[in-house]
């Protein structure tokens, strides 16, 4: 086998292609060759016979070994799995020659050991191992004198997204190919950058001479002669790749295609010479593809990542780097520096080389391991010191004990024992700075010190993990006679506590926010700790009463985390240890999430999560696991702490001595301690043919699944009815009033899937309202929002579109809108419109009356059950026509259900509204012909749009309908989100059903985005149209921006309301509705809103008219609308003292209204709700804050202003009812109006005013 896997990965190469070529090709080839080579007909020839003698061996070994894989299947043993998921047989994306493909491709045929076997039989290592896998894959059924190319295999009912480990390697070219231009950082990012880049990577490894980097970049930004010399040297490319790995070491939400700091990365690679030339840079072309190297590491692009650390090992030894210090001849600092990147370039070395179960690129025997010393002007090397040790001990252990078979039982028992107790000397080294003290429960880490120990225990488990899946495995199978020696026990208790420490570790960093949402190693220790509890999880299995390890819920936390981030690798981790969880613990809804993990495209960074605000940031403290993370079954007190000892396992780890690694003696010689038979089990369980472990994680991890699921695949564990979930009330507290709708509508399993809408979606939701407060700090610092560049090339790209329009959306001319009480939902259907939004949001108080009495209108609404009576009058739904669509306007991101909440915190709102609506309804509104159809409010970002449609996914997969059957309407109506359409759009792409104008919002957030900006003032509330410029300006990019996806453009609410007590009052109203809607049927909108059933027929009457088709999609306006035309503020009219005085009167009354539960208020003749309120309230704060006087003269200060409120106040008061909220809604107002305090919404300002928080009550 030495002989084949040489002729595989060398010489060869050029006649025998690899994994994915048949025999025939091979042949074909030659043939061609000897045909062109016409001038040396024998020798081509010659190569002809040796190249047919090569595939006449490869298929006699590879026909020996389907001898021996048929005989292996006679044996008695557990059936094996079905080849791992995601793998491909066919040729569409081959490994290089010499370059072995390391993707899982199912049962691997297990090599002889018996004496006498030819040396073609021995396995040299991983790398044979791998080799095999894609020749008997490649093979497996096939003629192999077929000229065909290997046609993919395909997986029943897989879907490529579910895939744990599939090709990824083409070329560099696939991570930087249509990255957006990015400008290149100002000098004050740069240095931020840099400071992130030294605070990561500066301590244990090196990468530059700070001294000399920091000069250049002050020349960088010195002159545009200076800087024009600068980039212009080979230094720039280094200089953006530094800026390329901060950008991955912080969270930054903008980044929406490719990784984090890709286009600088790209800009390096373009830069980059060729190979020939690459030598001329000196140490700084050592230094460029050292940092290339790493940048690939951190993004998971493994195999780019193998290639470019094998050509920097080849440059750093082609240097002399490598030399001893001695022996360099450079000045002092120098050698310094070059001996420091050297061990750098090293260590990358040997950790990818094991990441892949490939070589190094390097031999230590050929080496002289003369280690960096002090050193004036540089840190101490004792950290890089230890990293390098910690990097060679992680090299031996995959070349010597995952060799298979190239060590002796002795060797390789002495070789563990030598391994371990190198481990356990390096740990006693580390720095007293840097080192943890794991006996403080709250201690704390450095960046550096965390890194040392994740590595160290990666390697320990490493280097003891095959003797856990060896136990594992003799369990499942039950094959094990005797009882675990102790020896074998404190090996497997030494793993499980590396990965509680490791665990642990992370936790720390989070709390002290030193985590990088792509930290490769990072990632890699969660993973390889998640792997290690998940084996003892299943080993105990039959004990339905252990629940999994709080540690195990903190790495999928952290996993999360990462996922949310953007980083596509954490998530397709987390989505194998949910799953395999969720196998091993079945009773744990926390786990039930076998539907897509969703993600950012890498480096979206969509929803970044707040170091500290994960789930499991807080939890290193508790003594248990949060009721979120209980089973569902009530705790008995056996139950409610995790018991990981047991006989296979053995005790608790507490207390060890200094001579001790957690228990483990290493004084004594271990194959003496453990005596023969344990001897005898730790080389069998590197050596087990039917076990074949590579140290591979990926590939180690698909064998644990043969293992979990004999015969089948964990990842194939059928879906669980959410009718079967059992109760989680334990963990949800329902603190509204009982009665008879809420008993209705909030069902155990309607709650159930409430929680799990919480607990899926919540982290995400909370960080993407710190970034609508970060984009308020940005803009008071002189930022004012634009296009972004990053998602330029999704507006650019005229080729996609949203959703074709569902069924009982393809007509929408008129909606009206308005609340959930059961009035409004019967006269609101009985409408002569084609759709009603029914408003949980601006129109709509939200007391727990009201929401919950709101969606049990909604659901007999559905069911046509909705008729009432009320005094003498009865209220029925229309028989005589098909009703109105449909569609529900949840609340906003920012608002909070404080009446409900899951293990401990109130629920999203709009998760709320959506969720309950949504699974008592969906299928009804299915069966009746439409979908489940949504209006979603107040967005201020792609990134918001991007929840939602994760949301959407997972709904739609729990309840087990088709994914876009949900449409959602997306409101614009912030200034944010107006230069973002495309990319909602987008985001929303199979749920997408159009956008709409939100006039009001977008008229209050303009004002409250400004508010700190002096020359964004407006004049009164009744100038502000809709023809004024900024207003014209967002509804011609929104019409344009909808019909180029051909997706609806719907227009806005007039707010007027008809006058019965002045005809011509009235009259001169309607006129005015008439215009407006007139002008938004010329402008291209689809639909329009009323709120009021009499202006049905309005708008009607003006759409029919210019409108004669279902909609205007088809029309295709060409506009051109800059940043400056969507914030241009100049707009004809006054401030007056009446426009002052008529504010102060909306606000006050629509608060009182709403204290009492009203969403809606009919003042002045207009229906004034949230958003019309908002406007008033924020463009008073605005005047006062900047001391602007009105046309008659008088100066807005805080007391004139006070003043009029207290005079308004009296007013209202005068002709109030009793019992009103005139005072309290005054108080609330007085500190919104001063120009002082500004609250981000009137209604969370409110909302505790109007909570009924009681006891919880059981379902």
């Amino acid at each position: 086998l030495c002989k084949l896997t040489g002729e595989l990965n060398g010489q060869q190469s050029h006649k025998v292609s690899g994994a994915s070529s048949s025999s025939r090709k091979r042949k074909r080839r030659i043939k061609d060759e000897v045909e062109e080579e016409g001038a040396m007909p024998q020798q081509a020839a010659a190569k002809a016979r040796s190249a047919n003698a090569y595939v006449s061996e490869l298929r006699a070994t590879l026909t020996r070994y389907e001898d021996q894989i048929k005989e292996l299947a006679r044996q008695p043993r557990a059936q094996p799995s079905p080849p791992a998921r995601g793998v491909s047989t066919g040729a569409s994306n081959p490994s290089p020659p010499g370059i072995a493909p390391f993707e899982p491709t199912g049962e691997v045929p297990p090599p002889s050991y018996a004496k006498g076997t030819a040396s073609i039989e021995r396995a040299p290592g991983p790398l044979f191992e791998q080799r095999l896998r894609s020749l008997f894959h490649e093979n497996n059924g096939k003629d192999p004198d077929s000229p065909e190319k290997d046609a993919p295999e395909h997986l029943e009912n897989e879907d490529p997204r579910d895939l744990p480990f599939t090709p990824e390697w083409t070329s560099t070219n696939e991570l930087i190919k249509g990255i957006p231009h990015q400008a290149f950082p100002k000098e004050a990012e740069s240095n931020r950058l840099l400071n992130l880049f030294n605070s990561y990577m500066g301590v244990t490894q090196h990468f530059l001479d700070q001294r000399t980097f920091t000069d250049n970049m002050t020349l960088l930004f010195n002159s545009q002669a200076s800087r024009a010399r600068q980039m212009d040297t080979p230094w720039f490319t280094l200089y953006l790749l530094v800026m390329a790995m901060g950008k991955l070491m912080e969270e930054d939400p903008r980044e929406v295609r490719g990784p984090p700091g890709a286009f600088w990365f790209a800009e390096a690679m373009r830069r980059l010479p060729p190979l020939h030339s690459i030598s001329e840079y000196g140490i700084v072309g050592l230094e460029i593809l050292c940092l290339a190297t790493t940048y690939l590491q951190w993004n998971d692009r493994k195999n780019d990542a193998y290639f470019f650390v094998g050509t920097t090992v080849r440059l750093a030894l082609t240097l002399g780097c490598n030399l001893p210090f001695s022996e360099q001849k450079c000045l002092p600092s120098e050698r310094a520096h070059r001996m420091r990147v050297w061990w750098t370039v090293y260590m990358l070395d040997q950790r990818i080389s094991a990441g892949l179960g490939r070589p190094a690129s390097v031999d230590d025997r050929h080496l002289s391991f003369d280690l960096p010393g002090p050193s004036p002007g540089f840190d101490s090397p004792e950290p890089l010191n230890v990293n390098v040790k910690i990097a060679r001990t992680t090299g031996e252990i995959m070349s010597s004990l995952y060799s298979r078979g190239a060590l002796s039982q002795a060797d390789l028992v002495r070789k563990m024992r030598n391994l371990l107790q190198s481990l356990h000397d390096i740990g006693g080294s580390i720095p007293a700075d840097l080192a943890i003290d794991f006996s403080n429960k709250q201690f704390e880490v450095t960046r550096a010190g965390a890194s040392l120990y994740l590595r160290l225990f990666q390697s320990i488990i490493l280097c003891i993990r095959p003797i856990l899946l060896q136990k594992v495995k003799d369990k499942v199978q039950k094959t094990q006679k005797q009882a675990v020696t102790s020896a074998i026990s404190q090996l497997c208790l030494l793993c499980n506590e590396s990965a509680l420490r490791i665990i642990r570790i992370l936790m720390a960093m989070q709390r002290q926010e030193e985590i990088a949402p792509f930290a490769f190693f990072d990632l890699d220790a969660a993973f390889s700790a998640a792997f290690v509890l998940i084996m003892r999880g299943f080993a105990h299995k039959q004990d339905s009463q252990k629940p999994p390890p709080q540690e195990l819920f903190q790495a999928i936390d952290f996993l999360e985390y990462l996922s949310s981030a953007g980083n596509q690798a954490a998530a397709q981790r987390l989505k194998d240890v949910r799953q395999f969880s969720a196998y091993v613990w079945a009773n744990v809804v926390a786990f039930d999430k076998d539907h897509d993990v969703q993600m950012g495209d890498s480096g979206a960074s969509h929803g970044v999560p707040q170091v500290g605000n994960t789930p499991g940031a807080g939890l290193p403290e508790q003594s248990g696991p949060s009721p979120a993370q209980m089973p569902l079954t009530t705790p008995t007190p056996s139950s409610s702490v995790p018991s990981w000892e047991g006989e296979m396992f053995g005790g608790p780890a507490d207390t060890y001595g200094s001579d001790t690694l957690f228990g483990l003696n290493l004084d004594e010689n271990l194959e003496q301690a453990f005596g023969l038979e344990a001897a005898e089990g730790i080389y069998n369980s590197f050596n087990d043919p039917t076990l074949p472990l590579t140290g591979v994680d990926q590939l180690d991890w698909a064998e644990l699944e043969k293992m979990m699921a004999p015969g089948g695949s964990v990842f194939k564990y059928p879906r669980r009815n959410f009718t079967m979930v059992q109760s989680i009330s334990d963990s949800v507290s329902i603190l509204g009033a009982g009665n008879e709708a809420s008993r209705r509508i909030l069902t155990k399993e309607a709650v159930n899937f409430l929680a799990i809408l919480h607990r899926s979606f919540e982290p995400t939701r909370q960080h993407l309202l710190k970034l609508r407060q970060q984009r308020q700090i940005d803009t008071d610092n002189g930022h004012l929002p634009d296009f972004l560049p990053e998602t330029k090339h999704v507006r650019d790209d005229k080729n996609w579109r949203g959703a074709q329009p569902a069924p009982g959306l393809v007509d929408r001319r008129v909606e009206i809108t308005g609340p959930t009480d059961r009035k409004m939902v019967v006269n609101a259907l009985n409408s002569d419109v084609w759709a009603y939004m029914a408003d949980f949001e601006d129109s709509n108080g939200p007391t727990w009356d009201n929401m919950i009495q709101g969606q049990a209108n909604l659901y007999d609404a559905i069911r046509r059950q909705v008729d009432f009576k009320l005094g003498e009058k009865e209220y029925k739904l229309r028989t005589d026509r098909t009703l109105p669509t449909l569609i529900a306007r949840t609340r906003g991101w920012h608002l909070d259900e404080k009446h409900f909440t899951v293990d401990g915190q109130p629920m999203s709102g709009a998760l709320f509204d959506f969720g309950l609506y949504f699974f008592h309804n969906a299928k009804e509104l299915i069966s009746r012909g439409a979908g489940p159809y949504f209006y979603l409010p107040k967005m201020e970002s792609h990134l918001e749009a991007r929840l939602w449609n994760d949301v959407f996914n997972m709904s739609q997969d729990y309840i087990g309908i088709s994914r876009g059957t949900i449409r959602a309407t997306v409101l614009i109506e912030t200034i944010s989100a107006v230069f973002e359409m495309d990319e909602i759009i987008y985001e929303l792409r199979d749920h997408s059903s159009g956008l709409n104008c939100g006039r009001w919002d977008y008229i209050f957030t303009f004002v409250k985005r400004f508010r700190n900006r002096p020359g964004f003032v407006l004049p009164d509330r009744s100038d502000v149209s809709m023809t004024v410029p900024f207003m014209d300006a967002y509804v011609k990019l929104l019409i344009s921006t909808c019909h180029a996806r051909g997706v609806h453009a719907m227009g806005g609410m007039a707010a007027l309301i008809p006058r019965k007590d002045d005809p011509a009052a009235n009259a001169q109203a309607m006129d005015s509705v008439r215009a407006d809607k007139l002008r938004e049927v010329k402008a291209g909108h689809d639909g329009t809103w009323v709120a009021h059933p009499a202006l049905a027929s309005i708008a009607s009457e003006i759409f029919n008219e210019h409108m004669p088709t279902a909609n205007q999609i088809f029309k295709r306006p060409e506009v051109k609308v800059t940043r400056d035309d969507l914030i241009n503020s100049v707009v004809p009219g006054k401030i007056t003292d009446e426009g002052v005085r008529k504010n102060l009167h909306i606000t006050l009354a629509y608060m009182e209204g709403w204290l009492r539960g009203v969403g809606c208020s009919a003042i002045n003749y207009l229906m004034e709700d949230a958003a019309t309120a908002e406007v008033s309230r924020s463009q008073l704060w605005y005047w006062v804050h900047h001391g602007v006087s009105t046309a008659e003269g008088t100066k807005l200060d805080k007391t004139t202003m006070l003043n009029i409120l207290d005079e308004v106040t009296k007013e209202l008061l005068k002709s109030a009812p009793a019992n009103n909220k005139f005072e309290l809604a005054a108080k609330y107002l007085r500190p919104q109006v001063t120009g002082e305090d500004y609250a981000d919404f009137l209604t969370t300002l409110l909302y505790d005013e109007i909570t009924s928080v009681g006891p919880s009550w059981k379902l």
